[in-house]
């Protein structure tokens, strides 16, 4: 009688050599793409920080008097051609000098660019411009956020 004859099972060596190969290789290029999503992660984390403090900037821009000349909270002189620049870390800390916020993130500044005068009822315009990190200079900077706010003060 005749034996049957089998195929050896499993895999040979060269299989699993190959495979291990493309695993490596799979493995390698999704560990090179951490440090650009890291990167992306704390742009949009200081993207988000800027515009929360935006907000927080026209809020306080917009519940300033009419009559008065300054702001209620960060106390921005209305109208200031010349600017104010603050510096600002992650839990809302400012002040006008760098070396009194350790951990300063942004830097901040808010300028009058337009002023209505006399019988003119236009808006004051106030451009706020922040940058980050607070240290770098403005032309220098990794990021900014800016933008120009119409305030009704008639």
């Amino acid at each position: 009688m005749k034996t049957p004859h089998r195929s050896p099972s499993g895999f040979s060596l060269v299989e699993v050599a190959l495979a291990i190969g493309i695993a490596g290789f799979c493995l390698i290029s999704i560990l090179g793409l951490i440090p650009v999503g890291l990167s992306v992660s704390q742009n949009a984390s200081a993207q988000n920080g800027a515009v929360g403090i935006m907000g927080a900037i026209a809020a306080d821009l917009r519940n300033a008097q009419t009559t008065g000349t300054a702001s209620p909270y960060f106390k921005f002189s209305i109208p200031d051609t010349t600017g104010k620049t603050l510096y600002m870390d992650e839990e809302g800390h400012y002040d006008l000098n760098l070396q009194n916020i350790p951990k300063a993130r942004y830097r901040v500044e808010v300028k009058t660019i337009f002023q209505p005068s006399g019988a003119d009822r236009s808006a004051t315009r106030q451009k706020v411009l922040i940058t980050w990190p607070a240290r770098a200079a403005v032309g220098a900077a990794l990021g900014t956020a800016e933008s120009i706010l119409e305030l009704d003060r008639n």
